[in-house]
Parts: structure tokens; C-alpha cells; sequence
């Protein structure tokens, strides 16, 4: 039921932040997410157990670019927890993902080197100030 909710009704790439693609496979029985900013994408997954109302839904992160390690651990058991609580709504977990990477992504100001948000090499966010102008950089 929920493969057919994510595959009909899935989340859109709505608002202003980067792309959103939802892809749901029965087979794998998988809902994985990709999240496109600035040529870098994130993915979740969201992995539904062969006895699934008897067990909880595994979420995962096979790509992330740009979010600190604890902060996407911290995202990812949240999501879980929310699944756990709300009988497996993933379609909205999904949405949840997206507002948090979102809100990271959008108060970060282009680097005033290479006009990039992440960078090319390392996928890292602009973190060193000019002492003088006050931008962050790679």
C-alpha cells in the first residue's frame, strides 16, 4: 500500500530549494529518494521488510554530499521515528527529508570564489569568512 501511495501520489519538487525525484520498486521492495543541488545529489532509502507491519521500515543514506555526518544521523532517526509513530507514512517522511535539506541549503550563500554552493571537489559548504567582506568560501 505504501509502494502505491509513493508511486502515485509521491512528493513533488515543489518550493525553491534543489530537485526532487521519487522512484518506488516492488520487487526491492525500496523507496528512494534523490535530492539534486547544484550537481550533487543526496539519496534516502526507505526499505520495506518482507513482514512489514510486524517490522519497523529501515531508512538509509547511500549519498550524502554537503550535511554533516551527525546532522544526517540525527535526520535519518527522526524520519524513523516518524515512520515508527505514523503507521509508515512514507510519502510523508520523504517530505520531511526534503524541508530539512531545504532549510540547510537555503540561508547558505554562494562562495565568492567559484559562485557554487557546494563545493566541486568535496561537496563541503562554504564555511571559511573573509575577513574584510564577511562572505563565506570554500
Amino acid at each position: 500500500a505504501e509502494l502505491a501511495a509513493v508511486s502515485s501520489g509521491g512528493p513533488s519538487s515543489e518550493g525553491l530549494g534543489g530537485e526532487l525525484s521519487v522512484r518506488a520498486s516492488r520487487a526491492a521492495r525500496l523507496v528512494s529518494a534523490s535530492y539534486v543541488q547544484d550537481e550533487a545529489t543526496l539519496e534516502m532509502t526507505v526499505a520495506l521488510p518482507a513482514a512489514y507491519p510486524l517490522l519497523p521500515l529501515e531508512v538509509g543514506s547511500t549519498r550524502n554530499v554537503g550535511v554533516p555526518q551527525a546532522t544526517l544521523r540525527k535526520w535519518l532517526l527522526s524520519i524513523s521515528a516518524y515512520l515508527r509513530l505514523h503507521d509508515g507514512a512514507v510519502v510523508e517522511a520523504v517530505r520531511m527529508w526534503k524541508s530539512n535539506l531545504d532549510k540547510t541549503f537555503e540561508g547558505v550563500e554562494e562562495c565568492s570564489i567559484c559562485y557554487s554552493v557546494l563545493h566541486a571537489a568535496n561537496h563541503a559548504l562554504p564555511r571559511m569568512q573573509c575577513r574584510t567582506c564577511k562572505h563565506k568560501f570554500h
